[in-house]
């Protein structure tokens, strides 16, 4: 009903943000994307805030290179792992998540590494559940089964001829806060078309449902978005 005054974060383009926790220590920690424009390229940051979102503070920059406005490091999601740490997952066009670390509760981030996780240029949603699981939700880099990658060459998009699949969402599990992942399930196909910008709400214990705010059917026409619920104990061993 009531909210704080509006405030200017950062200047410049930014554009969809795909992660924000209330941390177990009660900071509040958004992670955001910024055009650098000079370097042609997305950087990633989190702000922080220890007084319910009156006042941030800036994370360091992390830089993944490249040159395209679809290059660096973009649309980060987070969560807060058992140790209480914090993982960022980094949609990238280097055919995998990147993952970056904070063991100061978002102030930085120094260890910042490519993950197991393949998948084209598209962002994905990483929670924790009520379970201790990581859960993760994403489009992979190429179609279940498939041996070749699809390649999207277009102008200005990347420095190298990256991944744009989005035909497939997928979904893992982790029990070891995201060292590992079960094998990805394929969960809604929409062939020829997009399924993208993924989200997960934990309805209730181990009720998950997955929607997704980017969807189009294969003749370019923007579809209703996709809407599915799920059951943890489907996808993993008890």
């Amino acid at each position: 009903k009531t909210w704080e005054d509006q405030q200017q974060l950062i200047g410049g383009y930014n554009a969809d943000f795909m992660g924000l926790i209330q941390t177990t220590g009660g900071a509040v920690v958004a992670t955001v994307e910024h055009l650098a424009e000079e370097e042609a390229r997305w950087m990633a940051c989190s702000f922080r805030s220890e007084d319910e979102g009156k006042s941030w503070k800036r994370s360091n920059w992390i830089d993944l290179g490249g040159r395209g406005h679809h290059d660096g490091a973009i649309e980060p999601t987070v969560t807060q792992l058992s140790d209480g740490r914090l993982l960022m997952l980094i949609r990238t066009t280097l055919d995998r998540f990147w993952k970056a670390y904070s063991d100061d509760d978002g102030r930085s981030w120094r260890e910042i590494a490519p993950s197991g996780l393949d998948a084209s240029s598209a962002p994905g949603w990483v929670r924790r559940l009520k379970s201790g699981r990581l859960v993760f939700v994403w489009n992979r880099l190429k179609p279940e089964g498939d041996p070749e990658v699809p390649r999207f060459d277009s102008a200005g998009f990347s420095n190298r001829v990256a991944s744009m699949y989005r035909e497939e969402l997928s979904i893992a599990f982790s029990e070891d806060d995201g060292d590992s992942w079960t094998d990805p399930v394929v969960i809604a196909r929409e062939p020829g078309g997009q399924l993208a910008y993924p989200y997960v709400h934990e309805r209730e214990p181990g009720l998950l449902w997955v929607f997704t705010r980017y969807t189009w059917y294969k003749d370019g026409k923007q579809a209703p978005p996709l809407g599915v619920a799920l059951r943890e104990e489907e996808f993993v061993e008890k």
